[in-house]
């Protein structure tokens, strides 16, 4: 079954694959900077694949450079 299209390598994420949901809230201004809890939060319905999170996290996002 398809969850939705993974917004950063536009193909399908399935049921059974790792997979991370969007989510929208409201956090607490912190001095120490960083996400402590996230208030009200709801999914979006939007997901996308564990690995293309993970990669974009890392600086990977979009067009990677040739060796």
């Amino acid at each position: 079954m398809i969850l939705g299209r993974c917004p950063f390598c536009h193909k399908d994420v399935e049921t059974g694959e790792r997979y991370y949901s969007e989510v929208l809230g409201w956090e607490a201004s912190r001095k120490a900077g960083g996400t402590n809890a996230l208030r009200l939060r709801s999914k979006t319905g939007s997901v996308a694949h564990w690995l293309c999170v993970d990669r974009s996290v890392q600086g990977f996002a979009g067009q990677q450079r040739l060796i």
